[in-house]
Parts: structure tokens; sequence; C-alpha cells
């Protein structure tokens, strides 16, 4: 009876942890998810528009023969476009790696509240089994000393 009392008390604890533990790994993991396919997406369309301005430079200087002047203003043009690019490219990347580290920072200090949380719902536990325990001696001992007393 009282093994079933601790194992039944050890389930629930452990089953509410468990709960705990993968709705925090899960809203973690969808963070993380929606972070980098936003990085993906930024940064699929900043190649895909690289690569269309890149497309755009060749053609400028296949017309080159035709007017030196005019290739001259595209390409100069193209390369300006293509620096902006590069760099929003480069502040891209800077912002997701600051945004991943904060995310990081932000699950492990989660993390750590949560292991706390646990250990003091430990904690509490341990000691409601202790007081049934003795609870349960101290009705034992009572018990005792009645049955001694009424043979007396």
């Amino acid at each position: 009876n009282k093994r079933n009392h601790y194992d039944q008390v050890l389930q629930e604890a452990s089953k509410t942890s468990s709960q705990l533990l993968n709705s925090v790994w899960s809203e973690q993991y969808q963070r993380r998810r929606e972070l980098l396919q936003g990085y993906h997406k930024k940064t699929m369309e900043e190649l895909y528009s690289l690569e269309e301005d890149i497309k755009a430079t060749q053609q400028a200087e296949e017309q080159a023969v035709d007017s030196f002047k005019h290739h001259q203003k595209s390409l100069t043009e193209a390369l300006t476009s293509q620096k902006q690019k590069l760099t929003k490219l480069r502040a891209t990347a800077a912002d997701f790696h600051n945004e991943m580290e904060s995310l990081e920072n932000s699950h492990t200090r989660q993390q750590g509240g949560i292991h706390q949380r646990l250990r003091k719902e430990m904690r509490n536990l341990q000691d409601k089994i202790l007081n049934t325990n003795k609870q349960q001696e101290l009705r034992m001992v009572k018990q005792s000393l009645q049955a001694m007393l009424l043979k007396l």
C-alpha cells in the first residue's frame, strides 16, 4: 500500500515534469524553426535578387560594344546594387546570428528556471512522503500503545 502510494506520487510527478519539458522543448523548437525559416526566406530572396543582378550585369557587358558610356553607367549601377544587396545579406546574417544567440540565452535561462522548479517540486514531494511516513508510524505507535494499554 505504501509502495503503491509512492509509485503513484512519483508517476504523477514524472508525468507533470515530462509534460512541462515537452511543452518547453516544443516551444523552443518552434521558435528556432521560425527563426531559421525567416532567415532562409530572406537569404533566398537576396540570393535570387543578386543572381538577377548578375544576369543584368552580363547583359550590360554584351552591350558594351554599342556604347561604352552606357555600359560603364549600367555596370556602375549594377555593382552599387550588388554591394547594397551584399550589405543587406551580411546584415541579415548578423541579425540571424544575434537573434539566435539571444534565443539560446533565453532558452538557457528558461531551462534553468524549470530545473529550479523541478528541484523544488522534488523537495516538496520528498517532504510529503516523509510526512506521510511519519504519520503512518505515529498511527502504528499509537495503535500499539492503545493495544498495550487495553491489555493492562
